[in-house]
């Protein structure tokens, strides 16, 4: 969900700022998604507190944001599963 999150914004750069705006989180949530993220090699690591997406992931996270229902605002139960940590699942 995170993913498409970020393919729906279109940002080759984010950070876990802008995340924590857009999930309504705190800012560590957001991190622990992007961290998420990173270790699965579909986000680039952080330099100087940006994450970046490559041009490949950036058009799969476009690709998945078409198939997700962003028209809905999430709450965090959605961003966030029941043990609370995050749903970064890309498709």
């Amino acid at each position: 969900m995170v993913f498409a999150l970020l393919g729906a914004t279109r940002a080759v750069y984010t950070s876990r700022g802008r995340v924590a705006a857009l999930l309504g989180c705190s800012e560590e949530r957001a991190e622990e998604a992007l961290d998420t993220l990173v270790e699965a090699h579909l986000l680039d690591p952080p330099r100087a507190g940006r994450y970046r997406l490559d041009a490949l992931s950036q058009a799969y996270a476009r690709e998945q944001a078409q198939h997700t229902a962003l028209q809905e605002p999430y709450g965090q139960g959605e961003l966030f599963g029941a043990n609370g940590s995050p749903v970064t699942r890309a498709g």
